[in-house]
């Protein structure tokens, strides 16, 4: 019995053993097809840019790079069929002053005079910093810039979890940046490992839009609308409310048929198919009832232009222009005052006779 219990053990020692060589196989196998990537390329008189795009497809590398000193927009004829990348890399600048190097899955682009500096900065101390980048729900951020301060060409991006590792100086300071998002410098003096929330840039992605079924954040309409606030609206001096939009917003036509003062006789149109449907504070309205409301109580005009204005039928055919009056806000008390004065002399004075002549 005591046999059979040995055998038994011996057999998945073994197992674990082999299971563990595989796998271990398996990722030299797979560093070793990184390091050894082979490309074909067939470019014709086009962009860097586009050479490394289609390196950055075929091989699943990135490129790091500072745009200041790789000209992208060269254009090129490059043959390459089954060569590898540092030979296409190779060919690729070797009428430039660049020279490349393979750091993991990155591929660094740098000036050859800066190569010399980074190696002796390589051979400081140097540690690995690991880390995670999250947006403010804690979510991961991917494809977040990682990029050493004073070190431009040592960089790297997040990968799907929000998780980067990168070689920096013992005393290194880590920009991190994203589109839409404010950008962070770390500090990492003493820290090995770090957790980064990024926060959104509220100027970029806040600005909101009134259309037909509600409001929007602008960076998520897929329809033609167009916006004009309160204050681009003061900044014109006119009584007459829609010539106050001419020139503000593309697409739209106003055309003051008469300069006699006081007159509120326009012609409006969008994209020159006739005149839209007036809507003001959800309640269809008047052309001439735009006309007359005074500036300073509009908040806001945003003018659908396709099928954003389908919502209101066939009477919005030709467009739609909603207008959003101001409305009184819990606050502290404002008071606002707009006021202006003219002082006239009179080119020529008649003389005057007294009461004898």
């Amino acid at each position: 019995m005591n046999i059979l219990k040995r055998l038994i053990t011996c057999y998945q020692v073994r197992m674990r053993i082999s299971i563990l060589g595989v796998f271990t196989f398996f990722a030299f196998s797979l560093a070793a097809n990184s390091q050894n990537a082979k490309v074909d390329i067939r470019i014709n008189n086009q962009t860097i840019q586009q050479v490394l795009t289609e390196i950055e497809k075929q091989t699943g590398y990135l490129f790091v790079y500072d745009k200041n000193e790789v000209d992208l927009n060269k254009r090129v004829t490059l043959r390459a069929k089954n060569e590898s990348v540092k030979e296409v890399l190779n060919d690729l600048f070797a009428q430039t002053d660049i020279v490349s190097a393979i750091e993991g899955r990155n591929i660094v682009l740098m000036k050859k005079d800066r190569s010399s500096s980074t190696s002796t900065v390589q051979q400081q101390n140097r540690k690995t910093v690991t880390g995670q980048v999250l947006d403010g729900n804690n979510q991961p951020v991917i494809g977040a810039n990682i990029i050493e301060e004073g070190a431009p060409s040592n960089g790297t991006i997040t990968d799907i979890d929000g998780y980067f590792s990168l070689q920096v100086a013992e005393d290194a300071i880590l920009k991190i940046s994203y589109i839409g998002y404010l950008s962070q410098d770390i500090p990492v003096s003493g820290k090995n490992n770090v957790s980064v929330i990024l926060q959104e840039d509220t100027k970029i992605l806040q600005e909101v839009i009134v259309v037909g079924y509600g409001t929007q954040r602008k960076e998520t309409l897929t329809g033609s609308v167009s916006a004009i606030s309160a204050k681009d609206i003061v900044t014109t001096k006119n009584e007459n409310a829609q010539n106050l939009i001419t020139g503000k917003i593309p697409g739209v036509r106003v055309v003051q048929k008469s300069s006699e003062p006081g007159a509120f006789n326009n012609n409006f149109d969008i994209r020159g198919l006739g005149s839209p449907l007036i809507v003001i504070d959800g309640i269809p309205r008047a052309n001439t009832d735009f006309q007359r409301l005074d500036p300073n109580d509009i908040e806001s005009i945003s003018v659908l232009k396709d099928a954003s204005a389908a919502i209101y039928g066939v009477r919005a055919a030709n467009g739609v222009v909603l207008v959003t009056t101001k409305k009184g806000t819990v606050q502290k008390s404002e008071l606002t005052y707009n006021g202006s004065f003219t002082w006239q002399i009179p080119s020529g004075l008649p003389s005057t006779v007294d009461a004898i002549d």
